[in-house]
Parts: structure tokens; C-alpha cells; sequence
């Protein structure tokens, strides 16, 4: 008889994971038996930890091989086996999502390399044994990297090897070049490999839309000489004409002139306060006030924002950004102790990690670019931000919205009525400003704050916060607003589903829907490069922005508080960095805040509506394996909750589709990809076992 035969002979073996395992893989030497088997008498498991264990572990074969083993039956009674084989299943199908999500952004990075992944073998392997799978995915993705690398290597040969053409300034040379290394840096190889092919150009956008650092080449010269330079004073490089402004560059000259007369007559607190004035000309911003003291000047700037620098963002300072201007080297500022400060000078030490740098150099590299020099400063100023601040504060605030193409029309049309709907997190707020903007001549207004204007077009914000009498009510004036006045004015509110659906009962046909569509894969991986690299944060391997992407699940929102679990584990690190790793994107996915957060935009939402969550659950638990027609749905909520009408079912899909839960195709409806898909398994699985436990059912 053979060492494993007598270990699945002995009936303990069936309360023990490492006992099991050898048991079913028939393999282990007489050491690894022999602690397998001392770990069973120190702390032998009952059936449910014991299949937690194996669940944990990703081994999903020994767990339903375990529970066919009658020795483990008869150690379990029968309502028990059930609930466990429930487990099973939920578990094997919770990894095989999770496998399915990461095979899609490595697929996509290993077909650009004509590297073989085999998706069928891994998901295969998924649904046995999860760390097969993992591991041969992680071989897959270590040749993608590898690949990458190479290619970005390539890439930087080849623009080595790239001469300055005749003709072709110096200076515009050496911008575009460092502009493409920039590409590279944050793995944008598919635009840094077109810019090399097309070659030098100063007329064309840069590779990314996140402004590489501006070379200058005098910081070592005297600023009054170089000064002396921009007005045509003494002898000037070769070259330098390039930086000087246009003479119709009002704003460029008027901080010159206000530099010159700082460094030859002093900083007196009249010179500071019109240097102020002019960083904020050259900035394209408005002083909004100054306040001079024997130490330095405090101004405050209107407005820094830039779209994805959101420590920046305009609703973030509504008392405006404050910069400091310094009498004399090392002055520090009395004021703003607790907050971000930009401080103007050259080479600034920053005593604390929240003054930020706004380099006199920098300025004056960048002067002579009048459309490009705010974006280019404020990339220099965002690359110090400290990571734990970088997204520290979520505003719905269209100054930092993340641009998308596919904005929907005739919202403002004439007699117009559409409910905008959307998942939280979707951006519905800062569209409806966007859109306002854009069409000139709309009303924004907040639901419930004042009776809806009379305008020609109105747009209503803020509707999910009212109660069902004061929802009523503001249908109610709508409807007044539109058979009252001619011409019919338009109008639009803002909606969640849930909300969506109470005015589609309290006013059937009255509106006309428009559904947020979920951003795309490629637009939100572009964004979290974007997002992420404004304060200076850049991927050691370009898939991990794939990796981002998928986790954000078409949410532009989701996207952000994910970005910002990442700058925290970041932060955390031993020696803080700005360059993250696959494990780092996956660390921050378990991040504890990032998931109550999610949860408190999600689940909850789902549970506070009658019936949803168990609707939920009965497509996860049967829609694992292929989308579930209209049938099929049906027998399966029977199963799982008695009969219900098609019409009450119906809405729940509908609650659920639009809060990007389920996918309803015209196949039928299965569970949501992505990270919000992975997620809800698990707060599906946690409450179902609530309720098998009889703690509180969660909704289910």
C-alpha cells in the first residue's frame, strides 16, 4: 500500500487542506505527508472550513472532488452539502471571471507581439485549479513585458539615431525628442513608434497629451543676462530667438517686464504684486487678490484646472490657488499652513511636500508657446503634487471631466424631454454643465433648491436626492413648464436608474431616455495613462494601464478612486515612488477604502430597491456559463425566488443593467466583466453566506 493510498485511508485526511490535496493529486513525499498529517491533528476543520480553505487557495477541483467523497459526506449533513456545493460553484465561477477579465488585456498586449496566450487552456485551467491558471497568465504577461521592453528599447535607438533636419531649429529638435522619450516613458509605444516614423515636427500635437518637461538650456546663465536676451540685449545665442514671444503676446511681455524690474531694482512689495499679475497673464488665469508683508506677497489664481489634474480641479479652491512670492531666499509664508502652496523662484527647496515649485525657468522656456505654456507649466507643477493629495478630494467639477467624443445631441433641442441616466460615478453632473455651455442659453438648475425657470431650456440636476413626494412634485412642474408656455420649452434631468424608473411610473411616455453608454476599454486606459501621468506617475510595464482600464469598468469615477488607492499604496511604500508595478494596480484593487467606497456607490444602492439584490444574485449564480434568455431568466428567478411577473423582473434588469451590474445582450442577460463584475461576486457570496448563516440577509 502506497504512502498516499494509507493517507486517503485515514478518515482525518477529509479535515485537512494539505492532508486533501496530496489526497487528490496522489502526489507528496514522505515529509510534506507527514507535516500534512500534523497539521490535521493540531487543528483538524470542520466541512465549511475546510472548504473555505481549498476555496481560498483557488482549488476548485479538490473542493468538489472533496464533497463527492463520501468519507466527507458523512462528516456533513445534507442542507450542509448543499450550501457547500453552492460555494464551489460561486467560487470556480468568481475565478474563471476573474482569469476571463485579466486574459483580456493581456491577449490584446501578447496579439500586438504575435505571442501565442491560449485562452481556452488557461480558462480551462481556471476552472480546476486557479494558480495553473495565474501562473501560466503571468508567464503570458512576462513575455508581453518582454516585448514591450524591447520594442521600447527599439523605439529609443531609433530616435537616437534621428538627426536634427536641415533647416529644423535646434531648440524644436530637441523638444520633439524629448517629447516621444516622454511617450515612451509612459508606455504610449503605438504613438511614440508613429511620431518616429513621421520624424521631426513642430507642428503636429505631441504623442501624448501630457506635456514632457521643457529643456532650457541657460539655467546656469545670469537671469539678468538672459533677461537682457528677450529684449535684444548684448550678444544672444544662437538659437534663442526661438524663445521670445510674439510681440503680440501681451501677457508673455507683461511678466518679462515685471521679472526685469524684480531683479534690477528688488522686491519690493508694488514689483512683487505686478510680477504676481504677470505670472497670472502668462498663466491665462486672474489674479484674484494679493497680500504683502516684510516676508513675501500671497496671490491667489482663479483658475489652474486642467483636465485629469485633479488637485488642481477649479471647485477645489474656490478662494483661489494660492501662490507665494517671496522677499528673500528661504521667506517662508505665514499663511495656508494645511494645504497645497505654489511658491515662484528658482530652484526652490521645498521645506514641507506641500509647496510645490513654480520654477522661474520653466516659465521662461516655456514662454514662447503661447497656446502650450500653461499645460506645460502646470505638468511640471503636477509632477511634485504628493501622492497622497494627488486625488485626495473628489469634486463633480467639469474643469478636470475627462473629455469623451460620443456626447449625446438634441438634449437642448427645441420642446425636448429626456431623462439622462446613469450609473453614479458616469459624470451626469459635470455632462449636463458641459452640455449647457456648449448650447449657450440653458438653465442649470438643482432639484428642489427653486421652482424650475422659465426658460427655453432647462436642464435638472440633483433629482436622485428627493423623496417620492418632492420627485412627484418636480414631474409635476415639468409637465406645467411644457403645456403652458409656447414654444414648448426642453428639458432634462439627470437620473439614476432607480429614479429613472419612479418617474417612468409616475409619468409614463413624458420622457425620452438617453443611457450614459460605459466609456470604452481604449478610452479609459488613455485616461488613467493621462490621469496618472499629470503628477508624474508612469507604469513599468505599459499593460498595467490594460489592467487599470478593465478594473474601471467603463466608469470614468471608479477609474478615479482606484487612481487613487494606487498614489496611497504608493505613498506607502518604504521609499515613496511614481513608478507602479502589476502588484501595486492589484494591491490597490483590495485596497479596504477603495472597496467600501465602491460598495457605498453600488450595492447599497441595489439592496434599498425591492427584490434587486435577489435578482442579482439569481443571474450570477445562473449566468456564469452563458447569458441567460428570457426562459431561462425566468425559470431561474422562479428557483431562487418563487414567481414573479416578467414585468417586475424586467425592471430589476433594467435597475441592474444600468447600474453596469449585469450585461444585457440580445442573447439575454449574464453578470457584468470587469472589476465592478468581480466585486459584486464576492458581495454576492458574502450575503448569501450571511444568510446561510442566519445573520441578516444583506437584501438577498
Amino acid at each position: 500500500m502506497s504512502l498516499i493510498e494509507l493517507l486517503a485511508a485515514w478518515s482525518q485526511s477529509r479535515k485537512g487542506a494539505a492532508s486533501w490535496l496530496a489526497v487528490f493529486s496522489g502526489e507528496g513525499d514522505l515529509a510534506a505527508v507527514v507535516r500534512a498529517c500534523a497539521a490535521v491533528i493540531a487543528r483538524p476543520l470542520d466541512p465549511p472550513a475546510l472548504v473555505a480553505a481549498l476555496l481560498d487557495g483557488g482549488e476548485f477541483d479538490a473542493a468538489a472532488f472533496l464533497l463527492m467523497d463520501d468519507g466527507f459526506r458523512a462528516l456533513a449533513a445534507g442542507p450542509e452539502l448543499s450550501r457547500l456545493e453552492d460555494q464551489v460553484a460561486r467560487a470556480r465561477d468568481a475565478g474563471i471571471a476573474d482569469v476571463r477579465g485579466r486574459l483580456a488585456s493581456v491577449s490584446e498586449r501578447a496579439a500586438r507581439y504575435e505571442i501565442k496566450v491560449g485562452e481556452d487552456e488557461i480558462l480551462k485551467l481556471a476552472s480546476q485549479r486557479l494558480r495553473s491558471a495565474l501562473e501560466r497568465l503571468d508567464e503570458v504577461d512576462r513575455q508581453a513585458s518582454a516585448a514591450e521592453r524591447r520594442a521600447a528599447e527599439s523605439l529609443e535607438a531609433c530616435l537616437a539615431a534621428i538627426d536634427c533636419p536641415a533647416g529644423f531649429a535646434e531648440p524644436a529638435f530637441d523638444a520633439w525628442r524629448e517629447s516621444v522619450r516622454h511617450a515612451i516613458r509612459l508606455g504610449a509605444l503605438e504613438a511614440a513608434s508613429a511620431a518616429v516614423a513621421d520624424g521631426p515636427s513642430a507642428d503636429r500635437p505631441p504623442p501624448v497629451d501630457i506635456p514632457a518637461p521643457p529643456i532650457w538650456s541657460y539655467r546656469k546663465e545670469p537671469v539678468a543676462r538672459v533677461l537682457g536676451w528677450f529684449f535684444g540685449e548684448g550678444v544672444t545665442p544662437p538659437g534663442f530667438e526661438r524663445y521670445r514671444p510674439d510681440r503680440s503676446d501681451a501677457g508673455a511681455w507683461a511678466f518679462l517686464h515685471a521679472l526685469v524690474e524684480v531683479e534690477r531694482s528688488g522686491p519690493d512689495s508694488i514689483r512683487r504684486e505686478a510680477l504676481l499679475a504677470g505670472i497670472a497673464g502668462a498663466l491665462g488665469c486672474k489674479l484674484l487678490g494679493a497680500e504683502s508683508s516684510a516676508l513675501g506677497t500671497l496671490g491667489r489664481f482663479d483658475d489652474l484646472s486642467e483636465p485629469a489634474l485633479h488637485a488642481l480641479a477649479r471647485h477645489r479652491w474656490p478662494d483661489g490657488v494660492p501662490l507665494w512670492l517671496p522677499a528673500h531666499s528661504g521667506a517662508e509664508c505665514p499663511v495656508v499652513q494645511d494645504d497645497l502652496l505654489l511658491e515662484f523662484g528658482i530652484a526652490v527647496h521645498p521645506r514641507t511636500d506641500r509647496i510645490l515649485a513654480l520654477d522661474r525657468d520653466d516659465v521662461l522656456a516655456t514662454l514662447h508657446d503661447r497656446p502650450g505654456r500653461r499645460r506645460r507649466i502646470l505638468a511640471q507643477i503636477g509632477r511634485q503634487i504628493p501622492l497622497e493629495r494627488a486625488f485626495d478630494k473628489w469634486t463633480s467639477d467639469e474643469s478636470v471631466v475627462w473629455g469623451r467624443d460620443d456626447h449625446p445631441s438634441g438634449l437642448a433641442g427645441a420642446g425636448a424631454a429626456f431623462l439622462l441616466t446613469g450609473a453614479p460615478g458616469m459624470g451626469k453632473s459635470t455632462l449636463l454643465k458641459e452640455l449647457a455651455r456648449a448650447a449657450g442659453g440653458v438653465d442649470v438648475v438643482t432639484a428642489g433648491s427653486r421652482e424650475l425657470p422659465a426658460s427655453d431650456h432647462v436642464f435638472v440636476d440633483g433629482a436622485d436626492r428627493l423623496d417620492a413626494p418632492e420627485l412627484l412634485r418636480l414631474v409635476k412642474d415639468a409637465h406645467w413648464l411644457r403645456t403652458t408656455r409656447t414654444p414648448t420649452p426642453s428639458i432634462t434631468i439627470a437620473v439614476r436608474p432607480e429614479t429613472r424608473l419612479a418617474i417612468e411610473r409616475a409619468a409614463p411616455g413624458m420622457f425620452s431616455t438617453y443611457e450614459l453608454p460605459p466609456r470604452a476599454l481604449a478610452s479609459l486606459r488613455e485616461q488613467a495613462r493621462v490621469m496618472l501621468g499629470w503628477v508624474g506617475i508612469e507604469a513599468e510595464a505599459a499593460g498595467s494601464y490594460d489592467r487599470l482600464a478593465f478594473l474601471g469598468s467603463g466608469n470614468p469615477t471608479v477609474l478615479f478612486h482606484l487612481c487613487r488607492a494606487l498614489t496611497m499604496v504608493l505613498s506607502r511604500a518604504a521609499r515613496p515612488h511614481r513608478r507602479f508595478s502589476p502588484v501595486d494596480v492589484d494591491q490597490s484593487w483590495r485596497d479596504e477604502t477603495l472597496v467600501s467606497t465602491l460598495r457605498r456607490m453600488f450595492w447599497e444602492p441595489v439592496q434599498a430597491y425591492d427584490g434587486a439584490a435577489g435578482v442579482l444574485r439569481t443571474v450570477y449564480d445562473f449566468g456564469g456559463s452563458g447569458p441567460l434568455d428570457p426562459e431561462l431568466l425566468a425559470w431561474a428567478v422562479r428557483e431562487s425566488l418563487g414567481d414573479r411577473e416578467a414585468v417586475w423582473v424586467d425592471e430589476r434588469i433594467r435597475l441592474l443593467g444600468g447600474y453596469g451590474l449585469v450585461r444585457s445582450t440580445p442573447e439575454g442577460v449574464r453578470p457584468a466583466s470587469g472589476g465592478i463584475g468581480i466585486l459584486v461576486r464576492g458581495w454576492v457570496a458574502m450575503a448569501t453566506d450571511e444568510a446561510d448563516s442566519g445573520r441578516p440577509e444583506g437584501g438577498l
